[in-house]
């Protein structure tokens, strides 16, 4: 489970919506401190201060991922924190370390985040504070909170893929840790179906007498519980081309062992250019 980052323009209203902020730092060439962009600004004249000397007070290093907090408060504004966050040479790897820090700080918590750190790479950034917040836990008795994500930009569709992205990445988390005793080539092919909702994506799963070609798959997953071993076959074809246009070669995802339970299933993803 994780939340997904959400669009929002720089602008000081939306901002002070969130419970806290995050504003990103570097170490410039002179040595000196100073804060990415022009928004840093407009939050240094809403709340009255000087993030340049509330940052010092930490002795920071300007490394990518570092982060402090202090507390602000104004009149109309949600906001009591800003998150000052390091983000080092300011490249993918180092809007990255950032996004991971601001997603760590806020995981599990019921808040909302105004991230504002970077002007580039902020597709990454966003990605990473999805995944520093991911969350896993199948116990029923707790109750599972998620933060909301607001990352600031200029680029909308950015962010958009950044939750697109993001939503596989933990959604692939999500599959990697769930107990072999749940995951069966059965609940396989569900998780297969229930993703492929809404996305275009066709889904048939094979099982049974329709896998008696596939004699390796059925030797080596008939160990596993019944039903027994699926094949998974994800299509696509998109709307705008013509269905008489030469489909690409197969694409074939092969997944095999867990332990204790033996799963193995294939996945044959169809495209159409």
């Amino acid at each position: 489970m994780s939340a997904l980052p959400q669009y929002a323009p720089f602008e000081i209203s939306k901002a002070v919506s969130a419970h806290s902020i995050a504003l990103g730092f570097i170490k410039n060439t002179d040595g000196d401190f100073e804060f990415v962009g022009s928004f840093a600004a407009e939050v240094e004249k809403y709340f009255e201060l000087n993030l340049v000397d509330e940052l010092t007070f930490f002795s920071p290093t300007g490394k990518a991922g570092e982060l402090f907090e202090i507390p602000v408060s104004a009149t109309d504004s949600q906001t009591d924190r800003i998150y000052l966050v390091g983000i080092g040479d300011q490249t993918g790897s180092a809007a990255r370390l950032a996004g991971a820090a601001v997603g760590r700080k806020v995981r599990g918590k019921n808040t909302t985040v105004f991230s504002a750190c970077v002007v580039a790479e902020v597709k990454s950034h966003a990605i990473s504070i999805a995944l520093g917040a991911w969350v896993w836990n199948l116990k029923t008795d707790k109750k599972k909170e998620e933060p909301t994500i607001f990352v600031a930009s200029k680029d909308a569709q950015a962010i958009k893929d950044a939750a697109s992205i993001a939503q596989a990445m933990c959604r692939t988390r999500d599959l990697i840790h769930t107990p072999a005793n749940i995951k069966t080539p059965a609940w396989m092919g569900k998780q297969a179906e229930e993703f492929a909702k809404g996305t275009g994506l066709s889904v048939e799963i094979f099982a049974g007498a329709a896998l008696k070609e596939f004699g390796g798959l059925r030797a080596v997953g008939g160990s596993s519980p019944k039903p027994g071993p699926r094949m998974i076959q994800v299509s696509y074809q998109p709307k705008s081309k013509k269905k008489s246009a030469k489909a690409l070669p197969h694409i074939v995802l092969v997944g095999k062992e867990l332990p204790l339970i033996q799963v193995e299933f294939l996945s044959s993803v169809h495209t159409t250019p």
